[in-house]
């Protein structure tokens, strides 16, 4: 594998383009082994993980990089069917803010939560298990602003009109021309020709929003 990566491409056939051709397929190769290996490596490592009961649904989450790291998580999980709601703690029992989005008929529910200070090289694991119904917070969002305690972001006429940072006090757009973000999200009619270009933004609240 090692000697698949170092290999650069050199001319050939029809000024090289053949040659690029294997060595296309030869990195896509490479890249292919490269997820297996770390796929079993992760799934061996997740086979070890201590459970405090039975009913708990580890979530091991590994930071392959050389520092410390905070970010959202994101990750497929199977509930059982008699869970009305959930909790996610970490390993010292602390809860935190998991979202979940149901299962589909053709995929499994999706958690996504925010993994705090995941050691270089190492893990943390949290645990999901049942709770009350009433555990993801959501909120309704009437008209067309979010905002939660770092930014506050305003939807106009075809776009984003603001977004305003408030740990830095300032706003990140210049919107004095244009909007921002005019493809952020596009659901396309039945006639495309038909789209309204003066309508404000929608936010939609399916599956809720949290903030």
């Amino acid at each position: 594998m090692a000697g698949q990566l170092l290999a650069g491409p050199r001319l050939g056939g029809n000024q090289g383009l053949l040659t690029d051709a294997v060595y296309a397929k030869s990195y896509v190769k490479s890249q292919d082994l490269s997820r297996k290996l770390l796929s079993d490596a992760g799934a061996t490592l997740a086979i070890g993980v201590k459970r405090n009961s039975a009913a708990q649904i580890p979530v091991v989450v590994f930071n392959p990089l050389s520092w410390q790291r905070t970010d959202v998580v994101e990750c497929e999980v199977t509930l059982p069917a008699g869970w009305g709601g959930w909790t996610l703690r970490d390993e010292s029992g602390y809860p935190t803010t998991p979202q979940i989005f149901p299962a589909r008929s053709d995929k499994p529910a999706r958690l996504v939560f925010v993994a705090k200070d995941i050691p270089s090289t190492g893990y943390r694991t949290y645990y999901l298990e049942q709770g009350s119904a009433a555990t993801t917070p959501s909120r309704q969002i009437v008209g067309n602003t979010m905002e939660n305690r770092f930014l506050r972001v305003d939807l106009g006429n075809a776009g984003l009109k603001s977004v305003y940072d408030k740990q830095q006090k300032w706003e990140v757009l210049r919107t004095d021309k244009s909007r921002a973000a005019k493809c952020f999200s596009l659901r396309l009619p039945a006639s495309p020709g038909k789209i309204p270009k003066s309508s404000p933004w929608r936010i939609s609240t399916a599956p809720p929003i949290i903030l």
